[in-house]
C-alpha cells in the first residue's frame, strides 16, 4: 500500500482562476487521506466544461452539472498528473486539458478555442503531483451548472 497524501511534503494549494462567483469546492482536506493520487478524471464537457470528476482509487469527488458528454482519462498506476491548463472567459472555464509526468496528454475538452479567451496553466515542478483541485460551481441554475473556477494542490511525493 502506498504512503497517504498527507505524508508526502510540502502540500502547496494554488488559488483559482476563472470568473469565480457560484459556489466554491475544495477537495484538498478531503484528499489528504487518500492513499493513491488521482486515478481518473471524468470530464463532462460540451461548449464549457460542464463537470469535473476526480478518482483516487474508489474515493471521487464531482462538481457541475449533467450537459454535455462524459470524456474519461485513466491515470496509469505510478504515473501522475503535473498540468492542467485551459480557457475561461467572463463566466466558465471553456477548455481543459491535463499532462501526466510520463507526458501523456489528454484534452483539450470543452468549446472549440475562440477571440476573448483568457488561458491559463497550473504546472508541477520536478518530483511534484497535481493532488486535488479546488475552485468554484454555478449556483443552480435552469440553464444548468457549469465550471466557473478552477485551481490546484500540489504535493513533493518521495
Amino acid at each position: 500500500m502506498g504512503t497517504p497524501i498527507s505524508q508526502w511534503i510540502d502540500l502547496i494549494k494554488i488559488d483559482p482562476v476563472g470568473p469565480g462567483l457560484g459556489t466554491s469546492f475544495d477537495d484538498t482536506p478531503a484528499t489528504l487521506d487518500a492513499i493513491e493520487p488521482i486515478t481518473k478524471l471524468v470530464v463532462r464537457s460540451g461548449q464549457w466544461i460542464d463537470r469535473l470528476t476526480i478518482y483516487y482509487g474508489d474515493k471521487y469527488f464531482s462538481h457541475g452539472g449533467d450537459g454535455g458528454d462524459d470524456n474519461t482519462i485513466d491515470i496509469d498506476p505510478g504515473d501522475f498528473i503535473v498540468e492542467v491548463s485551459g480557457y475561461y472567459r467572463d463566466q466558465y472555464i471553456m477548455q481543459l486539458s491535463f499532462r501526466t509526468k510520463n507526458e501523456i496528454e489528454f484534452g483539450p475538452y470543452g468549446g472549440n478555442l475562440e477571440s476573448g479567451w483568457a488561458s491559463f496553466s497550473f504546472e508541477a515542478r520536478n518530483n511534484e503531483a497535481i493532488v486535488a483541485f479546488c475552485g468554484s460551481i454555478d449556483n443552480p441554475i435552469p440553464s444548468g451548472v457549469y465550471l466557473r473556477s478552477i485551481g490546484i494542490a500540489v504535493a513533493t511525493f518521495k
